[in-house]
């Protein structure tokens, strides 16, 4: 709330609940010290929580609540302090005294949607989705065209398994804020679904903002997976060209090898290994590459770094598994040596696979 707004509702407030009068003093001295010390301690609070935000500094936050207790405490029946209050509390992690303060707004006004929304999300943040759902439908029912509310009802279903009412609901956000990660959830559960209508969503989401990286590494990932190799490799391409890392080098690279340009993709696979030197899966990828494109030398290389990797411990994967690479590492490097003619070499790498 802006200075000049908060000092009109102060001023509203003290004349219609008469507070501050004392003994020794003039209604009219009382009413404006009552208001001075209000106005000092609202801007105190929000000066404390601006240099948190700059500084990070939780002494800070710790600050800025302080005041806005102060402050909800002398105008108890204000639902905006009540709701600041508790979301201060919310930002320094403190579920409880969140959902304290925002009940309190409530019961300052059952019927409030801002208060519904807040106490609603409180109460999803703790893992009481079923009740922090109804309280988020009942936000609707006051404010029927707050995005952020349709949003937070969807990812609620979305982990609750409720695809197809979690897409309805990001959609009914993205109609309505135009919001780049409203239409990514839309074409991410859509395409969870197998809808063909994933597409204009994700299509939706990078036109709202180009450079949404996330949505242009989703919608090549679901471009992949329907067999659309092309387009994933252009929508690949524009996530490394918003950001250039090892990881978005191996997508491109994944591309290019499904369209059978084995040469190209292994030059791509060695741009990544450059910059993610400790990813597994490029260098096995960039290993069969290099076979695929008659490069054995290369292919041994590749190959003998990814179990290098593995069995130095020094290894990172793209989806964290561990599961059952080893073998299949050791058998890439098994695979490279017997195409070089080093058979026998290749027998002794293949014999040191457990057999089940």
């Amino acid at each position: 709330m802006c200075e000049r707004s908060f000092a009109a509702l102060v001023v509203v407030l003290v004349l219609q609940i008469g507070v501050g009068s004392t003994a020794g003093t003039d209604g009219k001295g009382s009413k404006e010290a009552f208001m001075q010390e209000v106005q000092e301690l609202h801007t105190r609070s929000q000066a404390a929580y601006k240099e948190y935000i700059s500084t990070r500094d939780q002494s800070k936050l710790q600050e800025a609540i302080a005041a806005a207790t102060k402050t909800a405490q002398m105008l108890p029946k204000n639902l905006e302090l009540q709701i600041s209050l508790a979301n201060l509390h919310y930002i320094a992690t403190d579920d409880r005294s969140a959902e304290k303060y925002a009940r309190h707004a409530l019961d300052i006004n059952p019927s409030s949607p801002v208060a519904l929304k807040f106490l609603g999300r409180v109460l999803v943040q703790q893992g009481r989705q079923d009740e922090g759902i109804i309280l988020l439908q009942q936000s609707l029912v006051h404010a029927p065209a707050d995005g952020e509310v349709w949003y937070k009802i969807g990812a609620v279903l979305f982990e609750a398994g409720d695809l197809e009412l979690a897409a309805r609901c990001f959609h009914a956000a993205a109609a309505i804020r135009n919001d780049p990660l409203d239409w990514l959830s839309t074409g991410h559960t859509l395409h969870k679904l197998g809808s063909p209508s994933a597409y204009p969503a994700y299509r939706a989401s990078v036109r709202a903002d180009p450079t949404f990286h996330d949505a242009w590494h989703d919608l090549a990932f679901a471009l992949g997976n329907d067999q659309f190799h092309y387009h994933a490799e252009m929508a690949a391409r524009q996530a490394l060209a918003v950001r250039e890392t090892g990881e978005n080098l191996f997508a491109v690279a994944n591309h290019v090898m499904s369209q059978k340009r084995f040469a190209e993709a292994a030059q791509i696979y060695a741009k990544g290994a450059a910059l993610s030197p400790t990813l597994v899966d490029l260098h096995h990828n960039w290993g069969f590459a290099c076979h695929l494109s008659g490069d054995r030398e290369c292919a041994i290389r590749a190959a003998l770094r990814t179990c290098e990797l593995w069995l130095s411990g020094q290894a990172s994967t793209i989806d964290g598994s561990q599961q059952g690479r080893a073998a299949m590492y050791i058998a890439g490097l098994g695979h490279a040596l017997r195409r070089a003619d080093a058979l026998k070499l290749a027998v002794q790498v293949m014999g040191s696979l457990k057999q089940p």
